[in-house]
């Protein structure tokens, strides 16, 4: 005979799960959590958020990251706590 998992722990592994897979997009920080970061790491972050689909940084996004972190800096300097993930890209600067 298996062996049951009590019920509220049963619910608890359901919990730790659904909220660790919540954190997995790395846009997911605030503006003040941005700018904490090193420079590679916000160039990095800054292709991510400017990537179509955000789960592949192609040679395009890569090539104008430095041009959006630029741009992420200064919104995220008077914005401290709005997520990246949160802000649409727009054309222009």
């Amino acid at each position: 005979m298996r062996p049951r998992l009590h019920p509220v722990l049963a619910v608890v592994a359901l919990v730790v799960t659904m909220s660790s897979c919540g954190s997995s997009d790395p846009l997911a920080i605030s503006c003040s959590d941005y700018l904490g970061k090193d420079a590679a790491t916000q160039l990095h972050l800054a292709a991510t958020w400017g990537s179509p689909d955000r789960a592949h940084v192609g040679p395009a996004a890569e090539l104008v990251a430095p041009a959006y972190q630029k741009q992420l800096v200064s919104y995220c300097g008077t914005h401290p706590d709005v997520k990246l993930s949160e802000l649409e890209l727009r054309m222009g600067f």
